[in-house]
């Protein structure tokens, strides 16, 4: 026990130091070209602001307090990045280390064969297969670009990708999967437009069907290990069972607003205000999070903060040669499949949501301010 506090103490000092540290890098970080590169900066510390604002104001615990620090401390990644701004090449930077980011793929390959193994074993807890779908898309590229032979290229990338859709802990980790290759195949072939558009319809489709239809609240979520299980449901049962009742949980939410719609409930108070259902951890949507906890401010500034990531994805993709232009079809696949994954199954409050979301972004920005200074919108006027 001891031992315990006296870890617990040393982490929580290590995470207030690198905040410190992060926070005294990004305020020397300065741009001569232009000012866009403050602009993630602003909204993350608004966002931050904002959270401690709410945190204060629906009187905070000790947990609050913790999750905020946390969430404060793991974002500020986020701010490291910015460092990226006054490297020359980064293109060139990110590849030669991208090597890197195949030392955890064998790891979470083994650990994730021992817990399908291990009847005992919770791959959740275990292995995290969001992490590896988020790298996978770099770690593919990598091999690409430091193998000789295109065969083992091709065999590489089929056996990871077989090894994911076998050994993935949940659905999630599929639908990140699908997410990447929409983003990445967008990007390298417009003729495929219609497959995100396509998947998006079916997204809109199952969440009108599942919030038009009653549900029976008293049963328990049913599982499905067999076809002809699924053909004995109903259109409705099947659609809940297939997404774990999130959009259930998410329609509840919906219709059981905050009392106060500008400071929310305050952050982690969301379960405690509202008698979801099913007996979850977090309601499985980073968006609806954040509205509930934060209130309209709070989501407002989180989206324009991911949307200012974006912003220029179309005129630097069109900006960068060939090889870099796969580069950076690859880290936006990997960023819009942590995006979906939070969409779908993460807090935003999360390692994953709060510290590799930010990072991807906050490197996705960076490549584009420094490939192509120029909005799309005054490319256009150009042309």
């Amino acid at each position: 026990m001891i031992a315990f506090d006296i870890g617990r103490a040393l982490g929580n000092l290590l995470l207030a130091g690198s905040l410190l540290y992060l926070l005294y890098q990004a305020s020397k970080v300065t741009s001569e070209k232009s000012l866009r590169p403050s602009l993630p900066m602003c909204f993350y510390l608004a966002l931050a602001t904002w959270l401690v604002i709410t945190s204060i104001i629906t009187a905070p615990t000790l947990g609050t307090i913790k999750q905020v620090l946390s969430f404060i401390a793991t974002s500020s990644i986020a701010l490291l990045v910015l460092r990226f701004a006054q490297i020359e090449n980064i293109p060139k930077q990110l590849r030669r280390h991208s090597t890197l980011l195949l030392l955890p793929i064998p790891i979470f390959a083994v650990k994730t064969i021992e817990c399908r193994l291990n009847s005992e074993c919770v791959p959740a807890i275990d292995f995290n297969g969001m992490v590896m779908t988020a790298l996978l898309p770099i770690a593919l590229y990598a091999i690409g670009i430091h193998s000789r032979i295109r065969k083992s290229v091709s065999i590489a990338i089929g056996s990871l990708c077989i090894l994911l859709l076998l050994f993935a802990d949940s659905r999630t980790e599929l639908m990140m999967l699908l997410a990447s290759f929409c983003i990445f195949f967008l990007f390298l072939k417009r003729k495929l437009l219609w497959l995100p558009v396509a998947l998006l319809g079916a997204l809109i489709f199952v969440l009108f069907v599942d919030l038009t239809i009653p549900a029976e609240h008293n049963l328990p979520p049913q599982a499905i290990d067999s076809v002809p299980e699924a053909l004995e449901l109903t259109p409705a049962e099947l659609i809940r069972s297939l997404s774990n009742h999130r959009f259930e949980i998410w329609s509840q939410v919906l219709q059981n607003p905050p009392e106060n719609l500008i400071t929310g409930t305050g952050i982690k108070r969301t379960l405690t205000e509202i008698d979801l259902v099913w007996e979850v951890k977090h309601i499985h949507n980073i968006f609806l999070e954040v509205g509930y906890e934060l209130g309209l401010p709070g989501v407002l500034i989180y989206s324009a903060w991911l949307l200012v990531f974006f912003r220029f994805s179309v005129a630097v993709y069109r900006a960068v040669d060939t090889r870099e232009r796969l580069l950076y079809a690859v880290v936006l696949a990997s960023a819009g499949a942590l995006l979906v994954g939070g969409i779908l199954d993460k807090s935003y409050t999360s390692k994953i949501m709060s510290f590799l979301l930010p990072f991807f972004l906050g490197l996705l920005y960076y490549i584009g301010s420094q490939v192509n200074p120029t909005p799309l919108r005054a490319e256009k006027a150009v042309n």
